[in-house]
């Protein structure tokens, strides 16, 4: 069961953010879904250079966390995320980085945002590029590269 917001605490804005995402796919009708595009605009990667078979996980991450006016990483590189902000302890919100290798991952890994324990060897991650879609998905512990989380007042959002 995926955890709900009353089961596992207070929602951090980013997450809520993510979650409206939820089931948005990559793709509309062969070509690149004008939302998923609409992520990359908070990260520094070349707009021009977009495909319908870009990585995305981290650009949503990006996304999110902007528009929630907290400090983002500005990357569409899931294992950038991995020096972004303070190392944190798995906790609702943290920005979880997967190493390669996971089922979904790309070269660069995984990147989302962290929503609860499954069992000691599994939790619940809400990431994008989740088998081409935004969703709620079960990773083991074991491919846990980096748990971080923002640090507010610093960054590009930083007043």
């Amino acid at each position: 069961m995926i955890p709900t917001n009353d089961a596992v605490g207070h929602v951090p804005e980013w997450l809520r953010i993510a979650r409206l995402f939820k089931g948005i796919r990559e793709t509309i009708g062969g070509k690149l879904n004008p939302k998923v595009a609409e992520f990359f605009k908070a990260t520094h990667f070349p707009l021009a250079k977009l495909t319908s078979t870009t990585p995305w996980c981290a650009a949503l991450v990006s996304y999110a966390l902007e528009q929630a006016y907290a400090p983002s990483p500005r990357t569409a590189n899931a294992a950038a995320c991995a020096a972004f902000g303070e190392e944190c302890e798995p906790k609702l919100g943290a920005i979880i980085v997967l190493a390669p290798g996971v089922q979904g991952a790309g070269i660069s890994g995984h990147v989302g945002f962290y929503e609860g324990t499954l069992t000691p060897e599994s939790f619940w991650l809400f990431s994008g590029n989740c088998m081409n879609t935004a969703k709620s998905h079960v990773y083991p512990v074991s491919r846990i590269v980096a748990c971080r989380w923002p640090v507010i007042g610093e960054g590009p959002r930083a007043a």
